[in-house]
């Protein structure tokens, strides 16, 4: 049970956690390896810093631990250092001096005033384009997950099953894409879900990739068991050929299936 795990390890959280160096960090998770606190290390994994987390997925990935890694890649966000913005009014210490000179008249209103307008406008820009880097979630290591699960899929299974996961759930548009490709393009497993009849999955993989030659190669690997959707009245597989299958005949054959 996670809870026992946290009340048994929390002296060692915080380094697990904000750990700085691989002396203080590797000690912690050989005791949790050795006691096999998969799911504790995985909890820990969505936080941690760089340092631990790299020691984490590691880790995980040495004892074959995949699905660990799974929440890391569905719920893990960008660590953003903290920036510091200066305010004040552009353009008011230009005219200071013109504005305070003993016998000078000043700038003239209708001038501050286009000038603070502009200025208002240039913060505005700013406000609206600060907020949408923060909506943009690029954490590196849920794309070092989805790389190192990549290369363990041709001969574990269980990698395959996180990377159909985060391909599915993640709760990132760019990550699931990233994972939904990692799959599509690799024509020997898609081959292996189609066996398989894992329809469900991929047509989820097929739409996380967002791109229609992804749906159109998915649609025509599937195809090629045509006869078999229709004895086993699978719809979903039919109702994907016939959408998204290049060939206008193929399209019609699954739709004449169909009903």
């Amino acid at each position: 049970m996670l809870a026992t795990a946290l009340k048994q390890h929390a002296a060692d959280l915080e380094t697990l956690i904000d750990g700085l160096t691989h002396r203080q960090i590797d000690p912690i998770l050989a005791g949790l390896c050795q006691e096999q606190q998969w799911e504790l290390m995985a909890t820990a994994l969505v936080t941690a810093q760089e340092v631990p987390a790299h020691a984490i997925i590691d880790c995980l990935l040495d004892n074959g631990q995949y699905a660990a890694l799974v929440p890391c890649a569905c719920f893990r966000r960008q660590i953003r250092q903290a920036t510091l913005s200066g305010g004040g009014r552009v353009g008011a210490g230009v005219f200071r001096d013109l504005d305070t000179e003993e016998d000078g008249e000043g700038v003239p209103e209708h001038i501050m005033v286009e000038v603070e307008d502009i200025a208002a406008a240039a913060a505005s820009r700013r406000a609206t384009a600060s907020v949408q880097a923060a909506n943009i979630d690029r954490d590196p290591l849920r794309t070092l997950v989805i790389t190192r699960l990549t290369e363990k899929m041709v001969t574990e299974r269980g990698a395959v099953e996180a990377l159909i996961t985060i391909a599915l759930a993640s709760a990132f548009e760019d990550t699931r894409r990233e994972a939904a490709m990692k799959i599509a393009n690799n024509k020997r497993l898609v081959a292996a879900l189609v066996k398989a009849a894992r329809i469900a999955d991929l047509v989820g993989v097929a739409q996380s990739t967002g791109l229609s030659s992804a749906r159109q190669n998915l649609a025509r690997a599937m195809a090629a068991d045509l006869e078999r959707w229709h004895a086993d009245d699978n719809r979903p597989a039919l109702e994907f050929i016939a959408e998204h299958h290049v060939e206008p005949g193929m399209r019609e054959a699954a739709k004449a299936f169909l009903g």
